[in-house]
Order: C-alpha cells, then sequence, then structure tokens
C-alpha cells in the first residue's frame, strides 16, 4: 500500500527512523522500540514526581495461554495412560515386539559416517 508521495508504509516508517537517528545518534534504545511500532511515536514515560519509575503490568500473551492449555491437556492425557497401563505395562511397551502386531515403525540409526 503506498501513502502520501507515493511511498510505502516500510519506506515512510525507515525514514522516520533514519531521521530519528540523525537527530540524535544516542537514540539507538529509542529507535529499537520503533521498528515493530504500528505508526505510533515512541511516547517518553515521565518518572512520578515522587521519583519512582512509571511501571505497568505486561499484555497477556497469547502464546502463554496456549502453552498452558497444552499443557493441561498433555497432563491429563499422561494420567490416563497410567490408569490405563496399570497391571498391563507388557501391552505399552513400545521397544518390545511381540510378532503379531500389524504395524510398527523401524528406525534403523547410524552414528558417524554411512557408508554409500
Amino acid at each position: 500500500k503506498l501513502g502520501k508521495g507515493g511511498e510505502s508504509r516500510m519506506e515512510k516508517r525507515s525514514r522516520e527512523l533514519l531521521e530519528l537517528e540523525h537527530k540524535d545518534p544516542s537514540s539507538s534504545a529509542e529507535v529499537a522500540f520503533l521498528i515493530c511500532g504500528n505508526g505510533r511515536k515512541l511516547q517518553e514515560e515521565k518518572p512520578k514526581p515522587d521519583g519512582k519509575p512509571f511501571t505497568q503490568p505486561t499484555p497477556k500473551s497469547q502464546v502463554l495461554d496456549r502453552v498452558k492449555g497444552f499443557l493441561g491437556v498433555i497432563s491429563e492425557a499422561n494420567k490416563n495412560l497410567q490408569l490405563t497401563a496399570e497391571g498391563k505395562a507388557e501391552d505399552y511397551n513400545i521397544e518390545v515386539l511381540k510378532g503379531d502386531e500389524s504395524e510398527y515403525i523401524e528406525m534403523d540409526l547410524m552414528l558417524g559416517v554411512a557408508d554409500l
């Protein structure tokens, strides 16, 4: 998408960042925050009159919520597996083949250089 003057949003953002560096070369931290911005200018938080810095909680992460949900599901699945495997653990041992399996996965692992 092109903005005013035929330049894209990325070009405009790059120009803004270069102008900021040109005005104040010590603002590399500000540049890092502006890269991911959505067209908003960096707002500097001023310390409170009592000298304490401004703090705020971090926003909730969707990824963290999904991981927490997955951990609950996998924990429940592990409990169910342990309950069903009690007393008949040999049926769940994947390292021992009895010969009557309909399907199984065979893995040939080679350590080192493979002979071709």
